[in-house]
C-alpha cells in the first residue's frame, strides 16, 4: 500500500470530497435560511409596530389637545406632524347618532393619523364622544 491510498476504496474515488461539500452547504442551508426567515419577518414586525406606535402617541396627543381646547370646531385638520416627519392628521368632529336610540345630544371627534408604509398607506384612527 502506498502512501497516496487509504485502505477504504471509497475514499480513493475522484470527488467525494465534491459530494462532501454540497452535502454540507445543502444540510447549512436548511439550518439558516429558516434563521434568515424568521429574522427578517421579525425585524419587519419590529418596524411596523414602531409606526403603529407612532400613530397612538399622535392620535392620542392630538386628541388631549382637543380636550384642552374644549373641543372647539376651530381645529386644523389635515396636517403633517413636524416632529414625526412622514405622519399627518385629520380629525373631524360630528354630531354623534347612537344606532339604537338616534341623535343624541353628544358629539364624537374622530382623530385619524396616516403613514406610508412599505408603499401603501396605512391609518390608525381614535374616537372620542362627548356630551354638549
Amino acid at each position: 500500500m502506498t502512501s497516496n491510498q487509504c485502505g477504504n476504496p471509497v475514499f480513493n474515488k475522484p470527488g467525494f470530497a465534491l459530494i462532501e461539500i454540497l452535502i454540507a452547504v445543502t444540510v447549512l442551508s436548511l439550518v439558516v435560511l429558516p434563521l434568515y426567515k424568521g429574522i427578517s419577518t421579525g425585524s419587519m414586525a419590529i418596524s411596523q409596530n414602531k409606526n403603529l406606535t407612532k400613530a397612538i402617541v399622535i392620535a392620542r396627543s392630538k386628541l388631549n389637545e382637543l380636550k384642552i381646547q374644549k373641543m372647539q370646531n376651530n381645529v386644523i385638520a389635515g396636517s403633517e406632524v413636524p416632529e414625526y416627519p412622514g405622519f399627518t392628521y385629520e380629525i373631524s368632529i360630528e354630531k354623534f347618532e347612537h344606532e339604537l336610540l338616534g341623535p343624541i345630544p353628544a358629539n364624537i371627534a374622530v382623530v385619524t393619523v396616516f403613514w406610508m408604509e412599505n408603499s401603501a398607506e396605512r391609518s390608525y384612527s381614535i374616537e372620542y364622544i362627548y356630551p354638549l
